[in-house]
């Protein structure tokens, strides 16, 4: 049982006596603090003078008039030249099929359900169909209050119209003799 009864004694790092001295670094250039230093033993040589390099500007059309008036008509005639007769190409489409655009469609296999669960789903389904009903009937009958309110806005309606034709005409023979 040797291994749990010796006990070795690492040193610890921490402890400055245990530590070896640290080498002597040698010193760096003048500048080497600066942003834009970089030495000079790293950059190449460049000549005195480069060769300098000649530029042509673009070569020029002759302007002679037979050219002039060849293109003034080769435009002319674009111009004047109905669009039914000019061609005009079709764009050209590049189809790729991919694999990711079409679903695979799988052959129809027997779908297996529980019994206990079909039959929850059927009586929620007839629950639901139920309520439908029930909505539909609620609709009709607000429809059915909404024309018995209409008719009677109508009639009174009419009847302040038959109040203010009655008053006017009595406004006409009583005041207007006054007058």
């Amino acid at each position: 049982m040797t291994f749990f009864n010796k006990k070795n004694i690492i040193p610890r790092a921490n402890e400055p006596h245990l530590l070896p001295e640290p080498p002597e670094l040698p010193e760096l250039p003048a500048g080497f603090g600066d942003v834009n230093f970089i030495p000079r033993t790293s950059m190449p040589e460049i000549p005195g003078q480069l060769p300098r390099i000649e530029t042509s500007s673009l070569p020029a059309f002759p302007n002679s008039p037979t050219a002039e008036r060849f293109n003034q008509e080769m435009i002319k005639e674009a111009i004047n030249q109905p669009l039914a007769q000019q061609k005009i190409e079709p764009k050209r489409t590049f189809e790729v099929e991919s694999p990711y655009q079409k679903p695979l469609m799988k052959q129809a296999q027997p779908v297996f359900i529980r019994l206990d669960k079909f039959e929850l789903t059927l009586s929620l389904f007839n629950e639901i169909r139920q309520k439908v009903g029930e909505t539909e009937n609620l609709l009709r009958k607000i429809k059915e209050v909404k024309q018995k309110e209409d008719l009677e806005l109508s009639e009174w309606e009419k009847e302040v119209q038959a109040i203010k034709s009655r008053l006017e005409s009595i406004d006409r023979t009583i005041f207007s003799k006054l007058e």
